[in-house]
């Protein structure tokens, strides 16, 4: 016959074991609770956050500051020997000003040679005792008039992705963009055919330049113009007011860095 006490006392371990399970599950729900509604809460942020939020696609080419009038080029109008050379660089000329004298042996005198604009002598090649042909250039003038743009040089593979009015941003060695950020300017043309090397040359007015633009291949002209702002550059910049000094120089290289297209993140996983 069972022992009635032993069975009694089986049964209360058992109740109580129960009892202490239900504990224990009452303890840990809570947390697991908290823990899966994190989750949740993490996966429809990241999902909102890929669909609403939108990353830029951009592409960059070299360029260079040139004034949006373009360079005025001086050339010897005969050939002969420089006897004398009138100007500096970055000397100041008037449109009509001599800038070098060149001794014509044809007719034994002595040729002087104007600067067809104003502005500021950019680039002088010519030296006394040079012997020029007839059209070699002797310098460069950049107009002092106008605002500056920038030549950009994009493949044309990629050129064809660029638009009118797509934004760009600019960086140049006179004003470090850790420092000062970019220049913010917009395209403002977009050539149909790439670039010759007579265009190249003209816009440029420097051989070597031009063979250093094309060394990978054809390129596409892309006219970049700078935005305005109330800063001492007189230039908009991405980083509060930019540099406190006139930073940006006609004839230096640049950066240039164009928006292109924009895209949500999640496109990347679908």
């Amino acid at each position: 016959m069972p022992n009635l006490g032993s069975v009694r006392a089986k049964a209360l371990l058992r109740l109580q074991s129960a009892d202490q399970l239900d504990e224990r599950v009452r303890v840990v729900l809570p947390w697991t609770w908290v823990v899966l509604a994190g989750l949740l809460i993490f996966g429809i942020s990241t999902l909102a956050w890929a669909t609403i939020s939108t990353l830029s696609t951009s592409i960059s080419a070299i360029g260079y500051v040139v004034p949006a009038l373009g360079w005025s080029g001086v050339q010897a109008p005969t050939s002969g020997t420089v006897t004398a050379v009138k100007v500096t660089t970055n000397a100041v000329v008037s449109s009509g000003g001599v800038v070098a004298v060149i001794s014509d042996p044809a007719t034994d005198r002595e040729v002087a040679v104007h600067a067809d604009s104003a502005g500021v002598v950019a680039e002088l090649s010519a030296t006394v005792g040079q012997y020029v042909q007839a059209g070699n250039q002797l310098a460069i003038i950049s107009p002092d008039v106008g605002p500056l743009v920038v030549q950009a040089f994009f493949p044309v593979g990629v050129a064809r992705e660029i638009a009118p009015g797509a934004t760009a941003d600019i960086s140049v060695s006179s004003a470090p963009s850790a420092a000062f950020g970019y220049l913010s300017g917009r395209v403002r043309s977009v050539a149909a055919l790439p670039a010759t090397m007579e265009r190249l040359d003209a816009v440029l007015l420097n051989p070597a330049l031009a063979e250093q633009v094309t060394a990978h291949g054809p390129v596409v002209e892309v006219l970049v113009q700078l935005e305005t702002a109330s800063t001492v550059s007189g230039y908009a910049w991405t980083l509060a007011h930019g540099p406190e000094y006139p930073a940006v120089e006609s004839g230096e290289p640049a950066s240039v860095s164009i928006v292109v297209g924009h895209e949500h993140p999640i496109e990347d996983v679908f």
